[in-house]
């Protein structure tokens, strides 16, 4: 029997973190462990542009116009990170993160008073604590294998048109505790390649629509950024 192409298409998509962690890890050359670095030595910065699939968020219809949201999106991350301690060989990393994923509506809207300039988006913003566990030799190549915890807020907007011959733009928010799983590091010259996935459940978003029972993850990410820091020095 054959599969349906959505599950092949996440199949696909979580076997990326996998692939990943292979390719960078391969060519490492592994810290001594007796190396104590003081809290504090190695410091990094990051940036990052994602690209972001999101399949729960196909079941969501807005109340009136607008459509289902795409589940393909686009966000950036920010981070920094600090050496707080060393396990066995790797060296272990602090910091936080902010980070903002954005899906559009994949309908276009007529133009009338009520909807002329109204905008249809999905919106999910992150700010977590977490860690890294850094594998690779100061100077060179290194993969991080990282764990996040925070709150996380749905920003939505969309087309209400709960009232009959009356349509407005409309926008709530929803927030919730949640986490992610994070692989990543670098071929060179600061380069930063990833993969993430967010597990975070939204409680039911009623004004969006009314259908929805709870908006739930995962959330699967790829990015590429640019991290600066002394790791290289």
């Amino acid at each position: 029997m054959e599969r349906p192409t959505e599950t092949l298409q996440l199949n696909a998509f979580a076997r990326w973190p996998i692939a990943l962690m292979v390719t960078l890890a391969l060519p490492l050359r592994m810290a001594d462990a007796q190396e104590d670095p003081v809290p504090g030595k190695f410091w990094a910065v990051y940036g990052a542009v994602n690209y972001a699939s999101w399949d729960g968020l196909g079941d969501v219809e807005p109340v009136g116009r607008g459509g289902p949201f795409e589940t393909d999106g686009i966000g950036i991350d920010f981070g920094v990170y600090t050496s707080v301690a060393r396990l066995s060989s790797a060296l272990i990393l602090a910091g936080g993160e902010i980070g903002l994923l954005g899906f559009n509506s994949d309908v276009i809207f007529e133009e009338d008073p009520g909807t002329a300039n109204a905008e249809s988006a999905f919106e999910v913003n992150h700010i977590t604590a977490s860690v890294k566990a850094r594998f690779g030799e100061p100077g060179g190549r290194y993969l991080d294998l990282g764990v996040g915890l925070g709150g996380y807020y749905s920003d939505t907007k969309y087309i209400d048109c709960s009232v009959i011959l009356n349509c407005f733009s409309a926008e709530t928010g929803n927030s919730a505790i949640g986490g992610f799983l994070d692989v990543s590091g670098t071929p060179g010259a600061g380069i930063l390649f990833g993969a993430r996935v967010h597990l975070v459940d939204f409680d039911p978003i009623e004004a969006v629509d009314l259908g929805v029972s709870s908006l739930k993850g995962p959330i699967y990410s790829l990015y590429i950024g640019w991290e600066f820091g002394n790791w290289r020095r």
